[in-house]
């Protein structure tokens, strides 16, 4: 009998893509958060910690899509290209702002 596509594993190009999208939306939020944490010490984030992030988050995006089934590597796929999304409009604001010369908060 065929196994259920709601049930069954994803197929593992499915998980890499999925993995690859979590772990780029996942580090550049984990990222901004201690450049954030950093900014309001009044210090620069250190360059290896930035790096060494990528660690824990690439561990944690494979635990999650390793055994997940079709739907679920798919709705993390969609949650981590909003994710990314989102963080290029932020990106394309602030380079906005600059060009026009503007303070970034108004």
């Amino acid at each position: 009998m065929a196994e259920s596509v709601w049930r069954g594993r994803a197929p593992i190009w499915l998980r890499i893509l999925t993995g690859i999208l979590l772990f780029l939306a996942v580090w550049i939020a984990f990222n901004l958060g201690e450049t954030v944490l950093f900014q309001s010490l009044e210090s620069s984030t250190p360059p290896w910690l930035l790096l060494a992030s990528g660690v824990p988050v690439g561990l944690a995006s494979w635990a999650i899509v390793r055994k997940s089934s079709a739907p679920v590597a798919v709705a993390l796929a969609v949650l981590a290209l909003f994710v990314l999304g989102w963080f290029l409009h932020i990106v394309w604001l602030v380079a906005q702002c600059y060009q026009d010369g503007q303070p970034l908060l108004e």
